[in-house]
């Protein structure tokens, strides 16, 4: 029992670290962007050069693409972290069984053991 609750406890440690990872990249990449935005605000409006104007839209559409996907990866170690304060964090949010330590290891955020989220997979992709 007391080594059970020690990778319980090292298993949300790890969560913490990589939430906190991931939450000082967002901020970082918040920052950059909003660098960037100033920065282009500041060039010249009768720039007529189409080339450079098209190529900061692109960079700035893959700015905020990156953005998004930081962002939903927050909400998911959220999540994870809120199940870890409840008590409920390694333990399948669909069938209710432990979610594997490997699992844990490589994606801290689980909230689902491999079966139910291949399951969901094949669901949201139509596989049967």
């Amino acid at each position: 029992m007391a080594r059970e609750l020690d990778q319980r406890v090292d298993r949300v440690q790890r969560l913490q670290e990589a939430r906190d990872a991931l939450a000082s990249l967002l901020a970082s990449s918040i920052a950059s962007d909003l660098q960037a935005r100033e920065r282009g605000a500041d060039t010249s409006a009768d720039d007529d050069d189409f080339v450079d104007l098209a190529q900061e839209v692109a960079i700035q559409e893959d700015r905020e693409a990156v953005l998004d996907v930081l962002r939903r990866d927050m909400r998911a170690f959220d999540h994870a972290w809120q199940r870890a304060e409840a008590g409920t964090y390694g333990i399948c949010e669909d069938c209710g069984e432990g979610i594997s330590a490997e699992r844990l290891e490589f994606v801290p955020e689980a909230t689902l053991c491999v079966a139910c989220q291949a399951r969901r997979e094949r669901a949201w992709f139509g596989a049967s």
